[in-house]
């Protein structure tokens, strides 16, 4: 009914802390991957908190925004909260003491500047989603309070007065959280609450299938978001980026991906658009000698052409706007078997 609709419109124009929505989409294709949907399909249609683990990277926010998507909750934003702010060294760098503000909110007066009272995320996310990324940055007092939230269903708001009731789906994601209990770092209480649900992102590295699906979506969103027409990548790129171990994960590709369409003045992707490190073999970073990189650019094309043509040598000469004569010269110099293509 409208009245509702207008209470809702109301407390989204409340959320000054709500992070842009996620379309809550998630690309698996390695079976280690293509777990993490159903799992996080079974998470959205419970109530109890959720725990992602997994590397930096690895899309722990994307499956939050999935899971939160698949909930009923999914009416109101999901509402986020980064705690690796609290040992960032950037202008978005938060005090403990801010970080309790913008969790808990505070009372007018509670501290200099206080000039009205303010809701913090647990508040805002009544009846909604609370997801806190890197759960394992939060100091004490602050593991405490959350606790004492998920516990009570209330929060008591920075200088005191009356409990406020709230309903809050609880999310967060964390590497490893194990290490730090046994270090008191973290509190039991609160882990044994978070852990009820576990859900494990592998990294890239472990499933290389989804490598090259990733990158093509990656290539696709960068491309449009820059305005430029880049269908496909080369084959060669394809097998750089499959040659690379991707420590920073699924968030390393997508940013690879986008330097490479920032330099691409071309249909295709190819591996000198691609970063440098992605160029170099071995541990060796030092750029290739001038004679070798146009060698290495040459096959790419050659090989490009060929699998495009299916191995016929004279359409791959058409492709490629040269005679017939310098495509059969470079493929033996290049011991390359068009055959092979076929």
């Amino acid at each position: 009914d409208r009245a509702r609709q207008q209470r809702l419109a109301e407390r989204r124009g409340d959320r000054p802390h709500v992070a842009g929505d996620l379309d809550g989409g998630i690309l698996a294709v390695s079976e280690g991957m293509c777990e993490a949907p159903k799992q996080a399909s079974y998470a959205g249609h419970g109530r109890g908190p959720v725990l992602l683990r997994g590397e930096p990277g690895t899309g722990k926010a994307r499956v939050a925004a999935f899971i939160h998507t698949a909930s009923v909750r999914n009416e109101l934003p999901l509402v986020r909260f980064y705690a690796s702010r609290l040992q960032s060294s950037g202008a978005d760098r938060l005090t403990e003491e801010q970080a309790e503000r913008e969790l808990f909110g505070y009372r007018k007066g509670a501290f200099p500047g206080a000039v009205q009272t303010r809701k913090g995320l647990f508040e805002l996310a009544n009846c909604s989603t609370l997801f806190i990324e890197d759960i394992d940055r939060l100091p004490l007092s602050i593991q405490t309070q959350s606790l004492h939230v998920l516990q009570e269903q209330s929060v008591i708001r920075m200088g005191g007065g009356q409990a406020v009731g709230v309903v809050v789906r609880f999310g967060s994601s964390a590497a490893d959280l194990e290490s730090l209990v046994a270090q008191g770092a973290f509190l039991e209480d609160l882990y044994n609450r978070i852990t009820a649900f576990p859900i494990t992102l592998p990294p890239l590295r472990e499933r290389p299938e989804d490598i090259l699906p990733l990158a093509d979506m990656f290539l696709k969103a960068s491309a449009e978001a820059m305005g430029r027409r880049v269908e496909r990548i080369s084959t060669p790129a394809q097998e750089l980026l499959l040659q690379y171990p991707w420590p920073g994960n699924a968030g390393e590709l997508a940013q690879c991906m986008k330097l490479a369409v920032q330099g691409c003045d071309d249909l295709v992707l190819r591996a000198a658009h691609l970063p440098q490190f992605l160029q170099t073999s071995g541990d060796s970073r030092t750029a290739l000698p001038f004679n070798d990189a146009v060698a290495r650019f040459e096959q790419e094309l050659l090989i490009d052409a060929l699998q495009h043509a299916h191995g016929n040598m004279l359409q791959a000469a058409r492709d490629l706007q040269v005679s017939y004569r310098i495509v059969n010269y470079k493929v033996k110099k290049y011991k390359i078997d068009p055959r092979s293509f076929a």
